[in-house]
């Protein structure tokens, strides 16, 4: 996609609208990160160092273009990451406007879906249940 095509739909889609999209492959527009949070890769940067879709990080040093992680999950448990900042375009279907932010490719992992838990070892998991699911009290 071109400039000038990009310039038009942002006249068209207000700042606020594209930066309030939220999509499952794409980070949130306003990401809050500290030292020591654990963190979710979303993309596959490296896949021979572990870098994939769905590996979990701990935040050791944040700087502004690059981020020094801890992997946790997968065969290289221990060794240190940097992940850059990316161009990241959605995919998803329901989105009306082709758009791309730059940012980091991982979002705060407090909790992961059925999916991506599968193959992961985790010592301690919590269960949130609002209503009653069991029929006998």
């Amino acid at each position: 996609m071109d400039e000038g095509n990009m310039e038009i739909q942002l006249d068209l889609y207000g700042i606020e609208l594209l930066n309030s999209i939220n999509c499952s492959t794409l980070p949130p527009h306003k990401l809050i990160l500290k030292v020591g949070v654990s963190v979710m890769l979303l993309r596959n940067i490296d896949q021979f160092s572990g870098l994939c879709n769905g590996t979990r990080l701990h935040i050791r040093n944040l700087r502004n273009h690059v981020i020094e992680c801890e992997v946790l999950t997968g065969n290289n448990v221990g060794h240190i990451a940097l992940i850059p900042r990316m161009n990241m375009v959605p995919t998803n279907e329901t989105v009306p406007v082709r758009f791309q932010r730059r940012q980091f490719p991982i979002v705060v992992s407090f909790a992961m879906t059925i999916n991506k838990s599968q193959g992961q070892t985790l010592s301690h998991v919590g269960l949130y249940l609002s209503k009653p699911v069991f029929t006998y009290g």
